[in-house]
This record gives C-alpha cells, sequence and structure tokens, in this order.
C-alpha cells in the first residue's frame, strides 16, 4: 500500500477503532459533514482552487505549487474560512471527549496548527503553495501520530506479526 492510502485509511481506521470502536459508540465524527460542506460555501468561491477548503486528502496533494499570495479579498475569505473552521471543530469536541487522551491532543493540535497556518496565509507570509505544502506535511505527521497511538492503545490480532523493530504490548 503506498504512503497516501496508508495516511488516508490510517486516519479512519483510528478514529473508527480508538476506545471500543466508533460502531460500537453509534456515530462518527459529527463535524465531517460541516467540514466537507465548507468545499461548497459560496463565501469561499475565491478560494476554491488555492486551499483544500473540506482538506480532502486530494486536494491537499494538488496545491502545493502556487506562488501566488491572498489578494485583499482573499485575506477576507480566509478569515471567513478560519472562522467557519472553528464552528465545524466545535461540533468534534464532544466526540473527541469520548476518545483516547493522546488522540484528543492530536486532534486538538493538528486543528490549532492548521488554523495557525491559515493566519500566516492571511497575512500574507506564506503563498498558497507554501501553505498547501506544509498542511499536508502537518496532515502526514499527524497520521503517522495518530497510527502510532493507535498501536499503543489497540492490542495486536493473534497471529499477526508485528513490523521489525516494534515492540508488543505488555500484557
Amino acid at each position: 500500500m503506498n504512503r497516501t492510502a496508508i495516511s488516508r485509511h490510517c486516519i479512519l481506521l483510528l478514529l473508527a477503532t480508538t476506545c471500543g470502536a466508533a460502531g460500537a459508540q453509534g456515530t462518527g465524527n459529527p463535524a465531517m459533514p460541516c467540514f466537507r460542506a465548507l468545499v461548497e460555501d459560496a463565501r469561499f468561491a475565491s478560494l476554491r482552487g488555492k486551499v483544500a477548503l473540506g482538506g480532502a486528502l486530494d486536494e491537499l496533494n494538488s496545491l502545493t505549487s502556487s506562488a501566488d499570495r491572498p489578494t485583499p479579498l482573499e485575506r477576507v475569505a480566509l478569515g471567513e474560512w478560519k472562522s467557519a473552521r472553528d464552528s465545524c471543530h466545535r461540533l468534534e469536541i464532544p466526540y473527541f471527549a469520548t476518545r483516547d487522551t493522546q488522540i484528543q491532543a492530536l486532534a486538538r493540535d493538528y486543528f490549532a496548527a492548521v488554523q495557525a497556518l491559515i493566519v500566516e496565509l492571511q497575512g500574507g507570509k506564506l503563498s498558497y503553495g507554501d501553505f498547501g505544502r506544509r498542511r499536508l506535511d502537518l496532515y502526514e505527521k499527524a497520521n503517522l501520530r495518530f497510527e502510532e497511538v493507535r498501536r499503543s492503545i489497540l492490542p495486536s490480532k493473534p497471529g499477526t506479526r508485528q513490523p521489525p523493530g516494534t515492540k508488543q504490548p505488555i500484557q
């Protein structure tokens, strides 16, 4: 499996299996529809094709080369996007409160780091490509960390081998 596919599936797997599995708890992250809706929100039309409004991985990967910086109109839209992301994030706080404390911290830190990048982009300190590359880097690092935590809190399936260099959990 390639790195992109691993990253994409890693966060979904982690959120689905942490603390007794989301299926057992009944629902997934309630903020996801909110984040996805940002893609079609008319307030952010000037940002489409410049930032991954809903955070889709394919879009994150494709928006890393522009040297353009935000125009004054786009800076206003970036501020509104950041506020809308805050509203979506508030929907997921109770969801993450039911997760492992490490997962809560990782999710909170990742969200805050992306919000800080938006502030840098809005202030003209980053080009759209710089923002895209740094956001993708944050995403990949967060996914690796989520996977490490997931492995540390979930027992291995009987008969499966651990990757070389990893330790078996103490029983």
